[in-house]
Parts: C-alpha cells; structure tokens; sequence
C-alpha cells in the first residue's frame, strides 16, 4: 500500500509519502518557497516526495487529508443553528469546498497526473494523535491533541492500544488553548503566525502577576475540559470567523475583544518597546496555560491508569510545559512526535570497531526512527555524520526491518545503545523474539538511574524487569562503565573500560571478546557500583564544571582564570567522597567509585561535554531554566535530566551533612535557584 498524506487545509502545507507502513518521505513546503508557515498547495512537497520514493502519481493507491468535512456535523450544525449563523459562515463551519482548502487547484494537479486512486479525508485532530501513537514506542498509551483549530475541534482525549484509537472526550468551537495563546500572542505585539514561541520565551522573564485575571478568560472544567469566557473573543462572531490565506502566507485579524484591555491594559503595539508588565502577562499565560493542561493530564491518568502519553498538535510543542510534565503528573513516558537519532546511535557505531578487530561478525541494526540516518549514512560512504570516521564495511549496517530476522539466528552478544528512554520499546522488540527462545547475554551502553515504585531502580534492573513482565525470564544483562568517548574509541585511541556482570564468568567472557590493543578491559562483579558511579557522575561532573564561578568572592576573572583548578580539584575529591556513600546505600562497593567506572569517567566528563558545560553556567550564578533555554535548549544534559527524576528519593534518604555537594547540585537544578556550597560539611 503507497500512501500520500497532504496538509492542505491551513497553514505549513505539507507532503508525505509512506510505503507499506513505513515513512519514505516527509516535508513542508515552506522549505521549497520559502515562505513561513506556507499556506499554499504542497505541489513542490508532493513531487519531492515521489522523487525520493522513486514513484509516480499515478502508483499512489491513496491520498489521505488531514481534514473531514463529515467531522462532528452534528456539532457544527448545532452550533450555526444556536448562533443563527449566516449561509455564507455556516458553509465555512461545515468544511464545504472554498478556496481555503485548495480542492479546485489539488483536482487539477492529480488529474494532470494520471492520479487514479482514492482520496480519503481523515478527521484533523486524529491525524496528529496518529502522527505520534504510531511512531511512538508504546503498544498502549493515552493521547492529548491541542490546536487552534480543526475539523470544529480544538483539544481531544484518546485511549491508543494495539494500533487502536478510540475518542474519549473533545472540546469544540469556540473554545481553544490555541486560540487563547494566539489572541493573547496578539495582545502583546506579536502578530506574525507562529509567534507564540516568542511569547513562552518572554514568560520566562515576568511573574504570573495576572493569574487571577487568566482565571477570568479560561476556566478548567472535568466535563468539558475547559471552557473560554467568550466576552474576551472574537473569533467566533461572523467578520471575525476566516483565516486569510493570500499568497500562501497565513494572516489573522485580532482575536480578543476590546473587553481585554478592560483586563489586562492597553493593548501593545509592535513598535512599542516590551515592558515589565507585558513579560507578567506572558508569564500568567503561560502558568494558566500549564495549570488547565496538567488538570486534563492528571485526570486522564487517573481515569485510565495507563502511564503511557503521546502528545500532538501545535500547543503540544509548548517546551515549558512539556518540561514539567513528569513533574506535575503520574505519566512514566512521555512521546511528542519523533526526531531522528540519538546519542546512543553515536555510541554504538563505535563500539562495533573493537568486536570488529577481533574477528566477530557484526551487525549494527537502528530502530524504527533511523532509516533515514542509515540511508544518509550509506549515500556518504560509510561516514558517520557525528563521528567524521568512517565505518568499516565489514560491519553490516540494517534498518529495523531486519531486527526479527538477524536476532533470530545465532546471535552471541546484543549490544544495546540505545537512549535511557527507548529502554521500554527494546523490552517490548526484544520481547517478541526471544518469548519462547533462550534471550542472549546482553550488554547496556546506557547508563542510566530512576525511582520506581519509590526506589532506586538501575537501567540494567529496569530492563530485566520490563522483560520479566514480556515473558522473558532467564536474562543475563552486563554493563560497561569507564570513560571512554565514542569519537576516541572511533579512532582506536586507548581506552580502558570495565565491564559489570553479577556472574564473575560472564563479565570476563565479554571483556576477553571486547580487548584489543587499543581497547583495555577489565571485569567486575560489582554491577551496582559501576552502574551507579556511571550515572550519578554526571550530576558531580556538574559541580566540577561550576568551579571557575565558586573558586571565591570578589576574585578577578584573571586570578579565577590561572586558579580555578585549586576549587575544581577540592570538589573532585568531595565528589568521589560522596559517590563513595552513594553507592555503598544502593548496595555496591565504594572501591568501584575510584576505579575506571567512578573517578575515572568523572575526571573525563569534568574537564568539557554537557554536564560540565551547564555547571559552568550555573557556576557562573546562572539559574538552570535560564541557562538550558539561552545556551543549551536543544542539547541534553544527562546529569540534570538525573537531578530532576532522583531529587525527591535522595532528599528523604540523606541530609546535607553527608551529601552537600550533590544536594546543593540537585536542589539548585530542581528548585531553580542560584547554587551555593556548604563547604564547612565537605570533608
């Protein structure tokens, strides 16, 4: 089955083509015209997309569009009967063919074409639920849509399960969350398209000063989801109703009433200059914005219990409020529509070159979301992108559609590279092939430490659980820890590991087939220690990294420049010190700390990479938030990440007195706040 999937019926028009269920092709054709958030017919889109997949029109079966004009018709005609709506408007609301949708100009193109298959309308909000439920890793999930609009509908709810999607609540015209974020984006100057990014970046900047006001504009409603005061609108009222689409660039008039100003001041010109208050009423957007999606989201959870969540819709694009997510709600996962590759990718194809040195067969297979990378990856002569090296072609390089079929013969050793949060869609792939086949040895990459179930829990632990659960019982997982960056281990620099295994045998059987000249292994038993020196150095690498900024008071950026490393070594030792008793409560050996897994790993993520980088801002008096959105927002930061999932747990657990240095770290990340030490409890 060819599938051709259009957005033509509002802005950022768009082509995708997905052969046999998997995505060939996707892009906007604002790229091609150059024009942002393109309004117009995808014509280059569509031919860019049967270019790539090799096809003509004429070999699409189907044609699906993100919108239905049978969609909530009942709503529709209620709504234009109860308002006494004009033909003209209750035309618009129904969907019926207009120039907004392009129909006349996307016939004209297909039948020029030879485009003989069927055209499907699919209702717009459940095109964005299935945008992410079916790229996401999860066999069961709910869903949350939000937009302006679509199809009369602007938020739903979902229950998705074995490739199901079944409705659970809608909000309908005229209430919105886009539509209060759009109106308000308007209020404060910005009236471009797409400009309520700039307002969520100004929120960071103001104080929620005008919450109650907000609570005036929207409020939060079980039944309904939420409801807008409509006095403070317009978009629903006839003159106001259309989006103009001219020239394919999209333009809106105003979509607050002058009742507004009454709430919130003037109005803000875009010439004028952005004060104060304009930065609080942001801020209150925001916070009011947050407060009715976690109410959504917690009573989704607790009326279903599924800890899975797939986002979708261009609200859902809200980084904020994405940010909080697993703080202010139940929810264990979370996905919003995929970004190809990962670190572990990285990894992993580095990894490969001593297995290959030593004469073992290797294949390398990417998941689901790394086709593209791998066909880019073989178009480019085996370079790796991030690595600059080139990959051996000894080493066999699959797409996922392989997995089944190569795991299935005879496999020694699985490498697993994978992020930290693809552990349970592995489980679940894993699962599949080895249920009633013996699974075998596997060796994690990641490193990684959460809370379940109110205790610490070890990525390797978490794995064997997960597995457990599949039907996969008799599990034999290593862990390897020790610094060792994959852009070295890519060029044979010389690196020493150890690799962790409860079975002493186990651990010297991998070691002994990962050694090379180049790559030293050692062996341990003591798996707790390595995995949990491995992760929570990435929380202490950010305290080293903070040492230019906390060596002293009233210091010269030239004395602190010459003399930092005095105040880095102080805070290495605490920090070995500290990883010492850590990982003696999670039950494994302090000697493990001040090996390759522990100090040795500490020492090289300390002196630069990620961690190191935000505890040099943070250093510097910065504040975390601050800090991840103006110098590091698309970047992860491993240790933070860990701060944030760990900070409850280790609170509870231990007082300053015993760790001062990684609950300085942790709370000043959590809460917030500037970083200050307790050096009188450093020891």
């Amino acid at each position: 089955m060819i599938i051709l999937g259009l957005n033509i019926n509002h802005a950022d028009t768009s082509a995708c083509i997905i052969v046999n269920g998997k995505i060939i092709a996707a892009i906007e054709e604002e790229r091609f015209v150059r024009i942002k958030h393109y309004a117009g017919l995808p014509i280059n889109s569509i031919e860019f997309c049967l270019q790539q997949s090799e096809l003509k029109l004429k070999d699409i079966n189907v044609i699906t569009v993100n919108y239905s004009p049978a969609a909530n018709f009942i709503q529709k005609t209620f709504y234009s009967i109860k308002n006494i709506l004009s033909k003209s408007t209750f035309k618009k609301i129904l969907n019926f063919k207009n120039k907004l949708f392009h129909t006349s100009d996307l016939e004209k193109y297909l039948k020029a074409n030879n485009f003989i298959g069927k055209i499907i309308n699919v209702e717009h909000h459940m095109s964005h639920i299935a945008s992410s439920y079916y790229n996401s890793p999860f066999t069961k999930s709910v869903g949350l849509t939000i937009d302006g609009f679509g199809d009369f509908c602007s938020t739903q709810t979902f229950l998705c399960n074995d490739n199901k999607i079944e409705n659970i609540k809608k909000v309908y015209f005229p209430h919105s969350l886009g539509i209060l974020y759009q109106s308000i984006t308007q209020f404060l100057g910005f009236k471009n398209y797409g400009d309520e990014y700039k307002v969520m970046g100004l929120a960071s900047y103001g104080t929620p000063k005008y919450i109650n006001q907000f609570d005036d504009l929207i409020k939060y409603d079980k039944k309904n989801l939420f409801l807008l005061n409509l006095e403070y609108f317009s978009h629903h009222t006839n003159s106001k109703f259309s989006y103009n689409f001219s020239d394919g660039i999209p333009k809106f008039p105003d979509l607050y009433s002058k009742k507004i100003i009454e709430l919130l001041g003037k109005e803000r010109n875009p010439e004028e200059k952005i004060e104060q208050h304009h930065f609080d009423i942001a801020a209150s957007l925001q916070l009011s914005f947050e407060n009715i999606l976690f109410s959504i989201l917690n009573d989704l959870y607790n009326d279903t219990g599924v800890e899975n969540l797939c986002l979708a819709g261009g609200c859902a694009l809200n980084s904020k409020f994405n940010g909080l997510i697993k703080e202010r709600t139940p929810f264990k996962n979370i996905f919003i529509q995929p970004n190809a590759g990962d670190a572990g990718g990285a990894m992993g194809s580095a990894f490969a070159l001593p297995c290959l040195d030593n004469k073992h067969d290797i294949n390398i297979i990417g998941t689901h979301l790394e086709n593209e990378f791998i066909d880019n990856l073989k178009k480019n002569d085996n370079v790796h992108p991030g690595l600059k090296v080139k990959i051996p072609e000894e080493i066999k390089i699959f797409k996922f559609e392989k997995f089944k079929e190569l795991l299935g013969s005879n496999t020694d050793l699985i490498v697993l590279g994978i992020s930290s949060k693809g552990i349970e869609w592995v489980s679940d792939q894993l699962s599949q092939v080895y249920k009633s086949n013996k699974i075998p040895n596997l060796l994690m990459l990641t490193k990684g430490l959460s809370i379940y179930q109110n205790k610490y829990e070890l990525l390797v632990d978490k794995l064997e659980r997960l597995l457990s659960t599949r039907g996969v019982n008799e599990v034999n997982i290593s862990a390897v820890g020790g610094p060792c960056l994959a852009a070295g281990l890519a060029n044979r620099v010389h690196s020493s590991v150890v690799i962790a295994n409860k079975k002493i045998e186990t651990a010297k059987n991998i070691a002994d087939m990962l050694n090379t000249s180049y790559y030293h292994t050692s062996y341990s038993i003591d798996i707790n220690g390595v995995e949990v020196a491995a992760a929570i150095k990435n929380i202490f690498s950010m305290a080293v990294g903070a040492a230019k900024g906390l060596c002293g008071d009233n210091i010269s950026s030239e004395v602190r420049e010459k003399n930092y490393l005095n105040t880095a070594s102080a805070l290495i030792k605490q920090s070995v010190h500290e990883m010492e008793i850590f990982v003696e409560h999670l039950n494994g050996k302090k000697e493990t700390v001040k090996g390759l897994a522990g100090l040795g790993d500490l020492y090289v993520s300390s002196g630069g990479g990620r961690n190191a980088k935000m505890g040099s801002y943070i250093g510097e008096g910065v504040r975390f938030s601050e800090a991840k959105k103006t110098k590091m927002e698309k970047v992860t930061v491993e240790g933070a990440d860990l701060a944030k999932e760990i900070a409850k747990k280790v609170n509870e657990d231990f007082d300053k007195k015993r760790l001062p240095l990684m609950l300085s770290m942790i709370n000043a990340i959590v809460e917030d706040k500037k970083l200050t030490l307790d050096w009188e409890h450093f020891r």
